[in-house]
């Protein structure tokens, strides 16, 4: 199992282009906010806590919430 600092950094080299959909870049955010959620968690477990991380959560899943109201459905 990776640990929440270490699957952070990964995913930090995973990030969407400029270009990208706006479906992968909302994606993305919601994936980092899970991470970050994960690595507060492993804060607290060994007695820190990490508001820094915890509100970094919010704020990524607020903002890939935003973007993915901002995508329309194709006409299939």
């Amino acid at each position: 199992m990776m640990s929440g600092l270490s699957e952070l950094i990964e995913l930090q080299s995973f990030r969407p282009a400029v270009d990208a959909p706006v479906a992968l870049v909302a994606a993305w955010h919601e994936r980092r906010a899970v991470v970050l959620e994960h690595l507060a968690a492993e804060c607290r477990a060994v007695g820190h806590e990490s508001p820094v991380a915890a509100g970094a959560a919010v704020t990524a899943h607020r903002y890939a919430a935003q973007l993915a109201a901002r995508v329309v459905p194709s006409a299939a």
